[in-house]
């Protein structure tokens, strides 16, 4: 796994302010933000950059209580409030933003821990909404558990930030920091309610973005960070269940997590997740499944074997599925056809599935048909169609999840009655909604001159023919308006049984009349 870098202390100055009493391990010291202090900006001139570039952007001019900062070894630093809602941030000698934060454990307090009191060293405590009052400043030597757990609460760099989404919680300076950021590219707006987590990426790479919670429905936005200027990158909601993820192959750069509630309503404890992914998620591991009517056994692993690896041109194709993501996790079989024939390939679990059906052709990889959740197979997936000779791949994916799963494949050539066409006949046939494609076979001699026409008042048809030795033509509105025509003469070793497939454009309710001439 690729390391991620170390997020940066922002450089700034804390001005020259009037302290109010040292704070050290033992001490206990009451204080409060008074009418007469100073403001941020004040005690603090590089306040506005260095918050907003952890996502903590606060007015400058409320009010601010400054502590001096002695003492060796780990200190937990709690400040504690019955008046307003505190926060906390200690800063360096070199006015350098140390530790910061809010609302610890659900709490209107707030706590930071540090590792040794930092060279000439303060506590600043102050409030968004410059609210004032009384608070208790209580300093205790900490151990190392407690200096584990203040980041893994604070700092997505880490790896992991498990943190606390407040029910009452609101930042209009978020919310106009987002709502710039992200006008028309989500679609929902509780960014008041939004808490943002920084993470930088010292190389370009694959980045998966994880939120889960058991409390509250959330809604999980990548923002990229460029001279302090917020910029849209993605989104995700439901992933799994009602957790989200995101999962993107991101350039070296500065960049921004937001954790929202779907509902305005929604608060409570959740979990937020970084994780770049090697070299090994991007190994194609197959398994070969020759044979028809055998079922292949095999397993999706989370981070491993991903669509893209199979599909590599997957993200500049229109034909791939919105459920099958670049990065899902896949278990994919290859097998090979020798003849046109109408084949069924079915894939069964536990879980909710979908099949992806590809074909190789010189180097090269095209999609060929996708399913899920088919009408006979509950949440597991099927695939019938036309297949033309040639080497196909098979990918079964998770709708939703990362989970491993264990999956099941199988495919045979379909032994359903299919009906045929005769050169001279027309052929009335119903389309309802629930049927995508509708096939027939035909009797074709080399040399000899043949049209099919495909026409509906209700649908419009696409036609695709399979000649005996795997060669295919295919044509939509070629009969004039929304009809279909194919006129063809076989040639050499084209005599024989063709396969006709007809498919509507767009889903829908209705019947094609074909005339085989």
């Amino acid at each position: 796994m690729k390391q991620l870098a170390v997020l940066l202390p922002v450089s700034i100055l804390v001005l020259s302010a009037c302290s109010s009493g040292l704070v050290k391990p033992g001490a206990e010291v009451r204080s409060a933000l008074p009418p007469k202090t100073h403001t941020l900006a004040e005690a603090w001139s590089g306040a506005e950059s260095a918050l907003s570039a952890i996502g903590q952007p606060v007015p400058l001019d409320v009010y601010t209580q400054v502590h001096q900062i002695s003492g060796n070894g780990i200190i937990v630093i709690e400040v504690r409030s019955h008046d307003f809602d505190a926060l906390a941030a200690v800063v360096n000698g070199a006015g350098e933003l140390v530790a910061f934060n809010d609302n610890w454990g659900g709490t209107r307090n707030a706590r930071v821990v540090i590792d040794g009191a930092p060279a000439g060293g303060r506590l600043l405590v102050f409030s968004r909404d410059d609210s004032r009052g009384l608070y208790d400043v209580v300093v205790t030597q900490g151990t190392p558990d407690d200096l584990e757990e203040f980041v893994a609460a604070s700092d997505l760099q880490s790896g992991q930030v498990r943190g606390w989404l407040d029910q009452s919680a609101r930042n209009p300076m978020v919310e106009n920091l987002l709502r710039t950021a992200l006008e028309n590219q989500v679609s929902i707006y509780n960014f008041s309610r939004a808490l943002l987590y920084p993470f930088t990426m010292a190389e370009g790479g694959i980045v998966s973005l994880a939120l889960e919670s058991d409390a509250f429905d959330p809604y999980l936005v990548l923002l990229s960070v460029d001279k302090g200027a917020f910029s849209f990158v993605d989104y995700n909601d439901d992933y799994s269940g009602s957790w989200s993820r995101i999962v993107r192959n991101l350039p070296a750069g500065e960049y921004m997590a937001v954790v929202m509630p779907y509902s305005e309503s929604g608060f409570g404890e959740f979990v937020l997740r970084l994780e770049t992914l090697g070299e090994e998620a991007f190994e194609t591991t197959g398994i070969e499944a020759p044979r028809e009517g055998v079922d292949y056994p095999g397993t999706i692993a989370p981070n491993r074997n991903l669509a893209i690896a199979w599909w590599p041109g997957m993200t500049e194709d229109w034909n791939a599925p919105f459920s099958l993501s670049p990065f899902s996790p896949v278990a994919a079989y290859t097998f090979s056809v020798s003849s046109p024939a109408i084949r069924r390939l079915d894939a069964t679990s536990d879980a909710d599935i979908c099949l992806t059906l590809l074909r190789r052709d010189d180097d090269q990889v095209h999609f060929v048909s996708f399913n899920d959740d088919h009408p006979e197979m509950g949440t597991s997936s099927r695939i019938r169609g036309i297949l033309a000779p040639g080497e196909y791949i098979a990918l079964v994916s998770l709708y939703s999840g990362t989970e491993e799963t264990d999956v099941t494949f199988n495919w045979i050539t379909s032994t359903d009655p299919i009906q045929t066409l005769r050169a001279g006949r027309t052929v009335q046939a119903d389309a309802p909604y629930a049927i995508e494609s509708l096939y027939f076979e035909l009797d074709v001699t080399a040399g000899r001159e043949y049209s099919i026409l495909v026409e509906s008042t209700d649908l419009d048809p696409v036609i695709t023919l399979f000649l005996p030795d795997g060669e295919s033509l295919q044509d939509d509105d070629g009969g004039g308006g929304t009809n279909s025509l194919i006129n063809f003469t076989p040639a050499e070793g084209q005599s024989g049984t063709c396969f006709l497939q007809v498919d509507k454009y767009s889903p829908g309710d209705g019947s094609f009349t074909i005339i085989f001439r």
